[in-house]
């Protein structure tokens, strides 16, 4: 039995809004970047690929006062240094037999008479619209479609996304022509050239930070391991003060984790003073033992807890051993073959996650 290990955690969202003029004081662009990043159905329309899930990066809103503005072209550019076209998460589990998923950049472009979905795998010259006159208001919303064939956003609940080794999807900056030719280029944030960010977090492998909120309740694995020659035992090699091997204790941990956990053994068969004991496949007849767990091996009682102290990220292996059985009273027993179901809870002993 094993006791779900979770934590409430407080999240506090902080809006960030760009603000920036793009044609004098007719147009007006805001960008608003997404407080969190949550894996949702693609509701995008791009239809290339099997792109069934996707999250938004934020929304750029472009807005007309005054006289309105007629567009010939919004055009989007990209710094140099980000990848062009594809991209790859990792998962901080596997969903579908898979822990690696493809990804695509998108732009969902709404305007007064219509939608346009573009997808941004070249960093010049990216057209989002052009010939309308009075579009407005515009808004550009830019996601990330993730390729997910027969899954779907329940699917990735409580599952941390992560691009894979250092790719970026880069900063940018929009182009704005109107259809007088005796209008310049406006550039969005500013008209000094500059590049906006998608977003101001790294999400890259080892950052420490997930796309996707994180049930950390998936990311502690706790399973006992046994060689064939530990799943049965010779009761001569446990007698006294010899201890023989019958598995390893392993905790494997991911994402956010406690340095300490609670662990209790409880014996199927016990005693009323909480001593283990095996019992004949048969008849009732039981032969008293002693549990050892550790490296080095510390005796354990039978039902309260003991902390298992200094886990790290990863593997975390403790060896379990059985002992002091007596050697009269079994030579006293009757002959056949003995065993026992052991039940291990394990439990946070820490009120605070640490984050890798």
């Amino acid at each position: 039995m094993i006791r779900p290990y979770s934590f409430a955690f407080l999240i506090v969202a902080f809006l960030i809004i760009f603000i920036s003029p793009l044609f004098t004081a007719d147009l007006v662009a805001t960008y608003e970047v997404e407080p969190f990043y949550v894996i949702e159905n693609n509701s995008t329309g791009y239809e290339q690929g099997d792109y069934r899930v996707a999250f938004k990066l934020g929304t750029i809103t472009i807005n007309s006062s005054g006289n309105p503005t007629n567009l010939k072209k919004l055009t989007l550019d990209r710094n140099n240094n980000v990848r062009k076209e594809e991209y790859t998460f990792k998962t901080t589990e596997k969903v579908g037999g898979e822990n690696s998923f493809a990804a695509e950049l998108v732009a969902k472009i709404t305007y007064a008479n219509g939608t346009n979905v573009v997808h941004i795998k070249d960093t010049k010259g990216i057209k989002l619209l052009e010939k309308k006159d009075n579009p407005y208001p515009i808004f550009i919303e830019f996601f990330m479609v993730i390729e997910s064939e027969n899954l779907n956003s329940s699917h990735f609940q409580g599952v941390g996304f992560q691009f894979s080794g250092n790719q970026s999807i880069g900063w940018f900056q929009l182009t704005f022509e109107s259809k007088s030719k005796s209008d310049p280029k406006y550039i969005f944030p500013s008209d000094s050239g500059a590049f906006q960010p998608f977003f101001n977090t790294i999400y890259n492998v080892g950052s420490g930070n997930y796309i996707n909120p994180v049930d950390i309740t998936r990311h502690l694995v706790f399973e006992i391991l046994q060689l064939e020659n530990e799943k049965s035992i010779n009761l001569i090699d446990a007698i006294g003060t010899f201890k023989a091997k019958v598995g390893t204790a392993k905790i494997t941990v991911e994402g956010n984790y406690s340095p300490n956990i609670g662990v209790s053994f409880t014996g199927e068969h016990g005693s009323p003073n909480g001593n283990f004991r095996l019992k004949h496949k048969e008849v009732e007849s039981y032969i008293p033992y002693s549990l050892f767990f550790g490296n080095p091996p510390l005796q354990v009682e039978s039902g309260p807890f003991m902390t298992w102290g200094q886990i790290v990220l990863g593997e975390n292996l403790k060896n379990l051993h059985v002992g002091n059985i007596d050697h009269q009273l079994a030579a006293a027993s009757i002959a056949g073959e003995y065993s026992e179901t052991i039940t291990v809870t394990i439990t946070p002993v820490d009120s605070n996650p640490i984050s890798p």
